[in-house]
């Protein structure tokens, strides 16, 4: 509103203020409409419109999912716009050789040790493996470090089973130059460790993806 009005205000300076009001909000409505596209329409009253935002956001969300990206309808629209680059196309850029068996506590096995040579979201999956054997039980972590970053798997064996896998999937972001290595290693064994039939931990099936 340009205008103020005064107490004093004639009818005709009342409604020439509305009126100057109601243009100034239509014409904002429509030069948001025009950005916006469809199904947004200039006839539309805000309720229609708050629907319609609400479901375009759910369906982004729905979609980010669908591709494998954690996505929320909570989240702002920023943060689902950037969420996009996560969106991982499944084009195998490496497939590892599995691991041998890892038995010596606190000694990495390193599965990758590399740059991928790609810029975007890298994708790795998986299996991990822990067997505790005689032992009270096994612990082991397979870590991903790349730059500056590093992240971590872990995978524990209790009195419950003799062994335990997992399937695992990490999406990271990497630059052409980015070093990545990946390594597993058994991180701790309970009592009762046999020497012929020692705990140990593995990886198999790892694939870098984008």
């Amino acid at each position: 509103m340009t205008e103020k009005l005064t107490d004093n205000a004639s009818l005709r300076e009342l409604m020439t203020t509305l009126q100057g009001v109601q243009t100034d909000f239509q014409n904002s409505k429509s030069n948001i409409t025009t950005v916006l596209g469809s199904p947004f329409l200039n006839t539309d009253k805000l309720d229609i419109t708050k629907t319609k935002i609400e479901t375009l956001k759910s369906v982004l969300v729905n979609n980010l999912i669908y591709k494998g990206v954690s996505a929320s309808t909570q989240s702002s629209f920023t943060d689902l716009i950037n969420a996009i680059n996560f969106i991982v196309q499944s084009i195998l850029i490496v497939k590892c050789k599995d691991t041998e068996r890892v038995e010596e506590v606190n000694n990495p096995y390193i599965i990758y040790n590399d740059k991928p040579n790609i810029k975007g979201c890298l994708r790795i999956k998986g299996t991990l493996m822990v067997y505790k054997n005689w032992a009270t039980f096994a612990s082991s972590r397979l870590e991903i470090i790349y730059g500056e970053k590093k992240e971590y798997i872990y995978l524990s064996c209790d009195a419950t089973a003799s062994g335990r896998s997992m399937n695992f999937e990490k999406d990271i972001i990497v630059n052409n130059d980015t070093q990545l290595k990946i390594q597993v290693l058994l991180t701790d064994v309970g009592t009762g460790n046999s020497s012929t039939a020692k705990a140990y931990t593995s990886v198999s099936d790892v694939t870098l993806l984008r």
